[in-house]
């Protein structure tokens, strides 16, 4: 690729190189710009560029000088109903969307109102093991349906949300 160490290309030559950026909105919402800059060295020199939004006038494309505009969406808390821990790298963990910044204590009970997993600081990592004493400790809870309290806590706004409802394992 043209980003390794000693990579060439012929003068004249076009090429393309995506970039994916990993944006921590610590809360926003809203519009942002950005700007990509680049520095590269020759043996002529050194070159900078900056990183526009083309603009097209008729059949000939030019560099308007505008920054590349886009929106930061409202992220909502979302919780599955169900999750299939069977390995087969579907859905096999329970994975709650929630706003950056936003900490997730994590209770599922089983119909009987037993704590069968239970954390504190919950990433998106329960995979259907019991972490708790009892019975199934340390192993797969079998198929069913159990019961969820999370307590999201946002540490960008301090707003606190109590979420309860069933959740289905199917293996």
């Amino acid at each position: 690729g043209l980003l390794a160490t000693g990579s060439e290309m012929a003068g004249n030559a076009k090429d393309t190189v995506r970039l994916m950026l990993r944006v921590y909105p610590n809360g926003f919402v809203g519009e942002l710009t950005n700007i990509a800059e680049q520095t590269m060295k020759s043996p002529i020199g050194t070159f900078s560029m900056k990183s526009y939004d083309a603009k097209s006038s008729g059949s000939k494309p030019s560099v308007a000088g505008t920054a590349t505009k886009f929106k930061m969406p409202l992220v909502i808390i979302i919780i599955p109903n169900g999750f299939t821990p069977n390995g087969d790298g579907i859905n096999d963990k329970f994975v709650v969307v929630r706003p950056y910044n936003t900490q997730i204590e994590l209770r599922v009970f089983d119909r009987n109102g037993v704590v069968v997993y239970q954390n504190l600081n919950y990433s998106n990592d329960w995979n259907g093991v019991s972490n708790q004493k009892g019975a199934y400790f340390g192993k797969d809870l079998p198929n069913g349906t159990y019961f969820y309290s999370i307590n999201a806590n946002d540490k960008t706004s301090s707003i606190n949300q109590v979420f309860r409802g069933s959740i289905t394992i199917r293996k």
